[in-house]
């Protein structure tokens, strides 16, 4: 049982494993400590817009590390608002220059997408064009 558990869970949290009143009792939580943890990642982390830009002009150089964390950021709203469709570009990417984790990941966002979303990441990957090409 806690292996079906387990394989129910998503990289993007828990949710599918919990009853209703558990995740009412989750979101309670994460609203009311949200902004604090939004001061403290403010606080903590002030080379954050620098370090995120480094890591797009890695992404764009076609480095496949930098193409899977740009694409789990992008999928998580870490550090950057939420977007699907960026986030399965770059994953994707990364997938095709050989980043090992990158393809499961990638399929978990594509699961996750619209039909309208899918079609625009596609074309995204499809179209992309190295730094420098």
């Amino acid at each position: 049982r806690a292996g079906s558990r387990e394989a129910r869970q998503t990289l993007f949290g828990i949710e599918e494993s919990l009853t209703r009143p558990q995740k009412l009792q989750a979101s309670k939580l994460a609203e009311a400590f949200a902004p604090r943890i939004e001061r403290k990642m403010s606080a903590t982390n002030k080379n954050a817009p620098k370090d995120i830009k480094a890591l797009q002009a890695a992404a764009h150089q076609g480095k496949p590390d930098a193409q899977f964390e740009l694409g789990r950021l992008y999928a998580t709203g870490i550090g950057l608002k939420v977007d699907r469709v960026q986030a399965y570009k770059w994953l994707a990417l990364a997938d095709q220059h050989g980043h090992a984790k990158a393809g499961k990941l990638c399929l978990e966002v594509s699961e996750k997408m619209t039909g309208a979303e899918l079609s625009k990441g596609l074309k995204e990957v499809t179209g992309f064009k190295k730094s420098g090409d």
